[in-house]
């Protein structure tokens, strides 16, 4: 029994000394994200909380109302109806209206008049028809519609992509959300177990390898639980990436 206790001491050490070289070289990873020296060292949170208050169908409307891909096709396609009436426009008749002002004075000594004014408005209008013009207009509203209309295809491919995406990201949460219940409770019944099993060992009614599956049972569901936890975790983070709210959720 003390072989495999000290079997058992060394691979606990050797994991732990694995965990803190993962955790300096994530360390070093965010430091490089964030622009900074790589050796700037700070505490990192050993909790991981989430919020459970998500609704899909307001994550959706954000998500739509947020994200850049999609505000820009629907940019994108206002222009190209623009373009559309702007060549179609052309096929109306054009009525131009002037309108103008005119002062004049004129002042001459040598002359029986001597002094001559003038002034009052004039107006006056003209019509344009572009009666033909080598089919070259036809041709442009032609190209304006098939822009539009590849813009508008552009436009609901990028909404049911989102919409796909945030709603993936949803119900995965909700997934993750229930099975971090499962494992919770898992990790009460292991303490109680591991509780029970140090109990009979100190009566030595159960050995110190029944002892010792039990502890196992009760690391690998709190790894488990953790695990858990991060992927709610992460899958919040996703949701709140596609609805545009990640940076508001952290200020």
């Amino acid at each position: 029994e003390y072989l495999q206790a000290s079997v058992d001491l060394n691979a606990q050490q050797s994991a732990l000394l694995k965990a803190q070289y993962a955790l300096q070289a994530a360390k070093i990873t965010l430091n490089q994200l964030l622009a900074r020296k790589i050796d700037t060292d700070f505490n990192a949170s050993d909790s991981i909380t989430f919020s459970k208050a998500y609704d899909l169908k307001s994550l959706r409307q954000m998500a739509l109302e947020n994200n850049y891909g999609v505000l820009a096709a629907q940019n994108q396609l206002a222009a190209s109806k623009a373009a559309v009436k702007e060549f179609k426009a052309q096929k109306s008749p054009a009525l131009n209206l002037l309108g103008s002002y005119n002062y004049t004075r004129s002042d001459n000594q040598a002359s029986i008049i001597m002094l001559s004014l003038n002034n009052g408005p004039s107006v006056g209008a003209s019509l344009n028809w572009n009666i033909f013009n080598g089919n070259n207009l036809n041709r442009q509203i032609e190209n304006a519609q098939l822009t539009y209309q590849s813009a508008n295809q552009n436009l609901m491919s990028l909404n049911a992509d989102v919409e796909g995406s945030i709603y993936k990201s949803y119900t995965g949460f909700i997934n993750a959300l229930t099975i971090l219940s499962l494992e919770e409770e898992n990790m009460k019944i292991a303490n109680e177990n591991v509780n029970i099993a140090l109990e009979r060992f100190r009566q030595g009614v159960t050995s110190s390898l029944e002892l010792r599956q039990a502890q196992q049972s009760q690391q690998d569901a709190q790894l488990r639980l953790i695990n858990a936890r991060y992927d709610v975790k992460s899958y919040e983070i996703d949701m709140l990436r596609l609805s545009g709210k990640l940076a508001a959720s952290y200020k």
